[in-house]
């Protein structure tokens, strides 16, 4: 029998997934291991477990950020993509990856990203390479992008838009980041949010709208505009 869990720390497979990703035979696995034990994870992340008969076979992660260098601001990311070599063969690599995409779907976004040395195997499952980027252990990867059937945008943004608002320094902020010359900021905005083609997601405290190379920080609690800036590519 298999079974999939996308799991928090509370999950009964956590520490027999940390037990296996630490003796693992990828190399990665025990940074995979040290990272479980210490719950470095968001509140809305998951590290995801296929298990065969209640073993572990394989592991994954879905996360803010993967091994991307931090100046390219593509999220959120599938990582750690893991099976064990007596389990391979059985497609359990896409049963994880299709698991993390519905879940990714139900928090509204409309992208997932992929780094990987692999050619060909991605591809496989609907992913689209962008091109070769920087990772933070200054070599290059491939990055990969697949973009979510059915996701829906936040709606919850667009009927408040009347009460979005900043503050002054939030007004001198937003035109220095952008370079952008108008009296109006607030308005601005809202025209950039109510684009048809703006991806709103939400994490944790703040909604991100990413549209026409620029992304737009506002706080989901009181619908201030924190910030602007443009897309590091």
């Amino acid at each position: 029998m298999i079974e999939i869990y996308l799991m928090t720390e509370e999950h009964k497979q956590w520490k027999k997934t940390i037990s296996f990703a630490e003796t693992c035979s990828w190399k990665a696995g025990p940074f995979l291991a040290k990272k479980m034990a210490e719950n470095g994870f968001k509140e809305w992340e998951r590290v995801c477990a296929v298990c065969v008969n209640g073993e572990v076979a394989g592991f994954s992660t879905f996360a803010e950020k993967d091994e991307l260098s931090e100046q390219y601001d593509f999220t959120p990311f599938i990582g750690f993509v893991f099976v064990d070599e007596q389990y391979r063969g059985r497609r359990l690599s896409e049963m994880m990856i299709q698991s993390i995409i519905s879940y990714a779907k139900e928090l509204s976004y409309e992208k997932v990203y992929i780094m990987s040395g692999e050619i060909g195997l991605y591809e496989k499952y609907g992913f689209v390479k962008l091109g070769d980027y920087g990772t933070v252990y200054d070599s290059i990867d491939q990055l990969f992008v697949k973009t979510i059937k059915g996701a829906s945008r936040d709606l919850e943004l667009l009927n408040h838009l009347d009460k979005l608002h900043t503050t002054e320094l939030g007004v001198v902020r937003i035109k220095r980041n952008l370079s952008i010359d108008t009296n109006d900021v607030v308005a601005w905005c809202k025209d950039k949010i109510n684009s048809a083609h703006a991806i709103i997601t939400k994490r944790g405290k703040n909604w991100y709208v990413a549209v026409d190379g620029l992304v737009i920080t506002v706080n989901a609690h009181s619908y201030t505009i924190i910030t602007a800036h443009k897309e590091k590519r």
